[in-house]
């Protein structure tokens, strides 16, 4: 079973899940890490390879610098390394609970489920958008139980999801989006599409910028919009859904009224506040 190692300066073995958070690498892992003392890691110093045994073989944990290559993981003192003969798949990565989306290939060349926040329903030849990000319930006025807010660790995304929206479409009708007295901004350039990319990324799957790095999961072009870090932010808004709409406007001779933008969303859309977060 091909996966990830973990690197750790120091000699103590007994690692614990929140030994891995204090050292920032918690993200990689949903329970308690296996653990190996070596002698001579990628710093050259006495540490600890981490695993997860239930995506690796327990032989393969250890450091190994002529079968393996490492990165380190920015802001700590951790490491992250692969073996070079054994290529790691999305599913070595996945985490326990993952969001439906769209499967995307990535610069790897291999498919990731990315998911999807705000997502779309045709209903009676309308689109309408749903938060298909985990919520809370509640009870209303009548006493009745009804989705609540967006879980507080989901808000970023439904707010990335709302950026990348008003974006996109703002841009295919060469409308501008930014309003600089009220410090509106919604451009995107690598950093934020490269960022973004890798919150959306990493609800489905246990990785960071060093894994992505590591992995080759992104590439650099000339347009941002023909990147794959693009690609994952269109399954964030359910953009396949959108386009099969249009499409289907279009090929029954109904196109939308004269502009397909309204603030930034498609004029037959539902536009109510998104849930905020709790």
């Amino acid at each position: 079973m091909p996966g990830l190692l973990y690197y750790l300066p120091g000699g103590d073995c007994s690692v614990t899940l929140q030994t891995a958070r204090e050292a920032g690498i918690g993200y990689a892992f949903e329970a308690k890490p296996t653990a190996r003392g070596v002698h001579g890691g990628p710093d050259d110093g006495r540490g600890v390879v981490l695993a997860d045994s239930t995506r690796i073989d327990l032989g393969d944990i250890g450091y190994h610098p002529n079968r393996q290559t490492w990165r380190q993981v920015d802001g700590t003192e951790a490491w992250v390394g692969r073996y070079i003969d054994k290529p790691v798949r999305p599913e070595d990565l996945q985490r326990t609970t993952m969001l439906d989306g769209h499967l995307v290939e990535l610069a790897d060349g291999q498919q990731w489920l990315c998911p999807i926040a705000r997502g779309y329903l045709e209903e009676e030849g309308e689109l309408r958008y749903y938060c298909n990000l985990p919520r809370g319930l509640i009870k209303d006025g009548d006493g009745r139980w009804t989705p609540g807010d967006v879980r507080s660790g989901f808000a970023h995304l439904w707010d990335l999801a709302e950026r990348w929206q008003t974006a996109y479409w703002a841009s295919l009708a060469g409308d501008d989006v930014n309003d600089e007295k009220q410090g509106i901004r919604v451009t995107f350039d690598y950093q934020d599409l490269a960022n973004g990319a890798i919150q959306a990324l990493q609800v489905n799957y246990r990785i960071g910028d060093a894994e992505v790095q590591l992995l080759g999961l992104f590439e650099a072009r000339r347009y941002l919009s023909d990147t794959v870090m693009a690609e994952v932010l269109h399954a964030l808004v359910d953009l396949p859904a959108q386009v099969a709409h249009w499409k289907k406007k279009l090929t029954a001779d109904s196109p939308p009224d004269d502009s397909p933008i309204d603030d930034g969303l498609p004029a037959s859309i539902e536009a109510t506040d998104p849930p905020s977060p709790t």
